[in-house]
């Protein structure tokens, strides 16, 4: 039975009864709401004090009535519309934050490219919106935004018991908004009372806001509120304020109101660490010379690296070795490796080709056909190719100039005797490990 048609024969029930006068019955009981009932239990949310206290002395009476609508009893539990509110939104809050539960300040690995961020994150927590208030932490995808809100959120609920911290990233807050304008005004009213009430808010990736006219004007009411109310906000978002395209001029402004700190790419000390605290997590033994060879052998992003480890992972599942050295991890990716060019150049490559085969890089950019120059050409472009994923065109502009199809016939012949030469292919990760080492 519906809890509209339910709570419409229990009212059905009063009026016909000699409990209550008409009066008491406008009083107490007209505005009441069943919100919840299974086979043993029923909540009843009423709007006063001296409604819950007047229905608490008839309970028995109520529960003889239930008894005879739904033909059993149940508990029943009187709950003012305030603290079922309050109820409601805990539940929500908790639903949509249990994933922080692995993420804390302990092991959110700390180093140059980060200590700004996280000394603002926990300078904050001591005085939750009376100091930085908002927060607006920025930078890349992959430097671990999330897990910082996730870290606040955990110290928050720690240090402050009772506290309304909720995380919602901004496509779920934009999807909320438009479900309650398409449900009605009052929908969208509740949004903002539901919002008005947390005392913290974390919401990920504001960039995603833009261009969302109604949803924007919805969070420049629920931002001054809050901060009206002295609540803390949180954003993170992967440019800085000024920045950010799709908002308007004085949401921009309000970003930029409080305290701004940038999360910047890894640096190779950060990587390590992190290359250390992941593989550890996993069980896998690494040596130093492993890990070194991982930091400058991926991208910086921790997701990046986390993908790197369960590679890692899983083949080590066969290998009996307690340890896995720099040979190990070499012959598990070298399939997989990628160096960003900040920590790799063309120059480079070019430099040690050309001094294992005798020449030099003047050489390599000359026109000369002579296979002692063309081959190692070759095998440069092919390296280029491989370690820094450059495409023909841009190969060809730093060795003379040369057009695409050059390139590309280079690379394929590199390609094609690899297929059947092995000492070829021996000295070919030999160079990877000077190039990449």
């Amino acid at each position: 039975m519906p809890y509209t048609s339910l709570i419409k024969k229990l009212k059905q029930w009063f009026i016909s009864s000699e409990l209550i006068t008409p009066e008491e019955y406008n009083d107490y009981i007209k505005n009441s709401e069943i919100e919840f009932i299974d086979d043993n239990n029923c909540v009843v949310v009423v709007n006063s004090t001296l409604a819950k206290s007047w229905l608490q002395n008839i309970d028995k009476e109520i529960g003889a009535g239930f008894k005879k609508i739904i033909g059993h009893p149940v508990c029943i539990d009187l709950i003012l519309k305030k603290e079922f509110e309050d109820k409601k939104i805990l539940e929500t809050i908790k639903k949509d934050n249990g994933v922080f539960s692995k993420f804390s300040f302990e092991n959110y690995i700390s180093g140059e490219s980060n200590k700004k961020a996280i000394t603002a994150a926990r300078g904050m927590i001591e005085a939750p919106g009376r100091k930085w208030n908002p927060l607006f932490i920025y930078g890349k995808s992959g430097l671990g935004k999330t897990h910082l809100l996730g870290a606040i959120y955990n110290s928050m609920i720690k240090k402050y018991p009772g506290i309304l911290v909720r995380y919602i990233t901004s496509f779920d807050f934009r999807k909320e908004v438009v479900e309650s304008i398409n449900e009605s005004y009052k929908e969208i009213e509740k949004i903002k009372s539901d919002f008005a009430k947390l005392q913290v808010l974390l919401i990920d990736d504001i960039q995603f806001l833009a261009n969302s006219n109604k949803t924007n004007e919805i969070f420049f009411s629920v931002f001054n509120t809050l901060i009206e109310n002295n609540a803390q906000i949180v954003m993170t978002s992967d440019k800085i304020p000024e920045k950010l395209n799709g908002f308007e001029n004085r949401l921009i402004s309000r970003f930029a109101q409080g305290l701004r700190v940038k999360l910047d790419s890894l640096d190779i000390i950060t990587k390590q660490k992190i290359i250390s605290f992941k593989s550890t997590v996993a069980n896998i033994k690494l040596t130093e010379s492993a890990i070194k060879y991982i930091a400058n052998s991926h991208i910086n992003d921790v997701r990046w690296i986390e993908g790197v480890i369960n590679t890692i992972s899983f083949n080590f599942l066969n290998n009996k070795k307690e340890i896995l050295d720099y040979d190990d991890i070499y012959e598990i990716l070298k399939d997989d490796v990628y160096i960003s060019g900040g920590e790799l150049t063309a120059q480079k490559i070019k430099d040690i080709v050309a001094n294992k085969y005798g020449v030099t890089t003047k050489h390599l950019e000359s026109n000369s056909r002579i296979r002692t120059v063309s081959f190692p050409r070759h095998l440069s472009m092919y390296l280029i190719y491989k370690l820094l994923k450059m495409n023909q065109s841009e190969i060809g502009v730093i060795f003379g100039s040369r057009d695409h199809s050059s390139v590309t016939h280079a690379i394929n012949k590199v390609e094609k005797a690899l297929k059947t030469d092995k000492s070829l292919k021996g000295l070919v990760d030999k160079l990877k490990k000077q190039i990449i080492s």
